[in-house]
């Protein structure tokens, strides 16, 4: 039995839910979390319902799958949770550009550096670990309509250029 363990944020519809079915084919057992109350039954072997920008449910997140999950090796991590709504610039109020900013960078920053930490943790001397970030072509182009949206998805590419010189230093890429 393959004892490969993935997490996928917003696996649990949508282009999660097709990531989630692939890392299935592909051998690993699947934790996700995502904030869809409707949507409980998803298709992860392990589901929890929160925030991917709330520290706490972060924290909640990986200590249930830590506890459920003894004897597998986490080595995937794929960062797919996002938000996106359309407004004119000027209609775009504080909130609206923080909770943009909330889900589609945060909660990736406090995603992956859990993750990081808990691969770094234990057993695992080798670090064969990998993240995976999905991001938009509007973090390469700006779209009218979706300025939060571009800068988010701006900012997580920018991140993430860092993300990748830093961690495969680790043995992370």
């Amino acid at each position: 039995m393959n004892k490969n363990l993935a997490i996928c944020t917003g696996g649990n519809r949508g282009i999660g839910s097709a990531i989630v079915d692939k890392l299935h084919e592909l051998g690993y057992l699947v934790a996700t979390i995502h904030n869809d109350y409707s949507q409980a039954n998803g298709n992860g072997d392990f589901q929890f319902i929160g925030d991917i920008s709330s520290p706490e449910d972060i924290d909640r997140f990986y200590e249930m799958i830590s506890q459920q999950t003894q004897g597998f090796e986490l080595n995937l991590l794929v960062n797919n949770a996002g938000i996106a709504t359309a407004k004119k610039f000027q209609n775009l109020g504080v909130e609206d550009f923080l909770g943009m900013f909330r889900v589609n960078v945060l909660g990736v920053f406090m995603m992956s550096q859990e993750f990081v930490k808990r691969c770094k943790k234990g057993d695992n001397k080798s670090i064969s670990s990998r993240i995976i970030n999905i991001s938009s072509v509007s973090g390469l182009k700006g779209f009218s309509g979706h300025a939060h949206y571009c800068a988010s998805k701006f900012a997580l590419n920018g991140m993430m250029q860092v993300m990748a010189k830093e961690l495969s230093k680790l043995g992370l890429a």
